[in-house]
């Protein structure tokens, strides 16, 4: 299966994993799955990131 995350999911995926819902993360763990980030997330986290400064 293949899994697009958006840039919040991505984020999450290191600082915040409790929000990610319980099936996504076996989902994630899932060796079997392909896990792709948008190019668009590149371009997103600059922003995200000096919001949270």
């Amino acid at each position: 299966m293949k899994i697009l995350l958006d840039t919040h999911t991505f984020l999450w995926l290191d600082g915040e994993p409790s929000r990610i819902p319980p099936q996504l993360l076996r989902d994630l763990a899932d060796l079997g799955n392909q896990i792709l980030v948008s190019a668009v997330s590149a371009s997103a986290l600059p922003g995200l990131i000096r919001t949270w400064e």
